[in-house]
C-alpha cells in the first residue's frame, strides 16, 4: 500500500529480505507504476486482496478500496489465508492443491522438500525481488508457459510485492492457469523460519478475523 501511493519504505532487513522503495529513484518509480497497474487490472478471474482494517485502519483500507476501482465481487482480503483462516487453509486449500500441477515462485533459499504437495517446477527470487527480479522472472515464466503450452496449472507465489506484479501480467496474457499469492503461509515449511506471528502459533493472531 505504501509503495503504490509513493511512500518510501525499507523492509530489506526484515526476515529474509523483503522490499524497499525510494520515490526519488527512477527505477523504483518504474516498478511502482507496474504495481499500481496490478491494483487496477480487471478480469472475472482476477481478484484483488486489500489490507484489512484491523491492520491498517478504516481510512487506509477504504482509500485503497476506492483506488482499486474494482467491483465488490473481485475484492478479498490480502490476509485471506493467514491468522484465523490459517488452520482452514491447511485443512482445505492444501488438500485441493495436492491434486494439481504446481509451480512455486519463492525465495532462492526455500527448501521445497517440506511442502505437503509435489512441485513441478520452481522460479526463485532474492531480496527486494519486486525491482531486482521482475524482468527476469516475467521473461522466464512467459517462456515456460509458451514452450509447454501450459494450461490448468497452479502457480503459487511466495514473493512479496513481486507476486502482485507477476500475477497481473500472467493473468492478462495466460488466463487459463491459476495464479495464487499465498504470502508467508509456507515460509516455515520451506525452512525460511516462522516469519509471522501466526506461524508461531500466537493465540491472538490465530483468533484474528478481518472485518469487511
Amino acid at each position: 500500500m505504501e509503495v503504490i501511493n509513493g511512500k518510501a519504505i525499507d523492509l530489506s532487513e526484515k526476515c529474509n529480505g523483503e522490499h524497499k522503495y525510494n520515490p526519488n529513484n527512477k527505477k523504483d518509480e518504474f516498478y511502482r507504476e507496474i504495481l499500481e497497474q496490478s491494483l487496477l487490472h480487471k478480469s472475472d478471474s482476477y481478484f484483488v486482496g486489500l489490507p484489512c482494517r484491523c491492520c491498517v485502519g478504516d481510512s487506509h483500507c477504504d482509500n485503497l478500496r476506492s483506488q482499486a476501482k474494482q467491483s465488490d465481487s473481485q475484492l478479498t482480503w490480502a490476509n485471506l489465508f493467514v491468522n484465523a483462516n490459517y488452520p482452514e487453509f491447511l485443512a482445505s486449500t492444501v488438500t485441493i492443491l495436492k491434486g494439481k500441477t504446481i509451480n512455486m515462485i519463492c525465495h532462492e533459499k526455500a527448501d521445497l522438500a517440506g511442502l505437503p504437495f509435489a512441485v513441478n517446477d520452481s522460479f526463485r527470487v532474492g531480496a527486494n525481488a519486486w525491482s531486482q527480479n521482475y524482468d527476469v522472472m516475467l521473461t522466464a515464466m512467459t517462456a515456460y508457459i509458451e514452450k509447454n503450452n501450459t494450461e490448468n496449472q497452479v502457480f503459487i507465489f511466495c514473493a512479496g510485492v513481486l507476486s502482485n506484479m507477476l500475477i497481473f501480467q500472467l493473468n492478462k496474457a495466460y488466463p487459463n492457469n491459476t495464479y495464487l499469492d499465498v504470502g508467508s503461509v509456507f515460509d516455515d515449511m520451506m525452512g525460511l523460519g516462522q516469519t509471522r506471528k501466526y506461524l508461531k502459533c500466537s493465540k491472538k493472531r490465530l483468533k484474528q478475523v478481518c472485518v469487511w
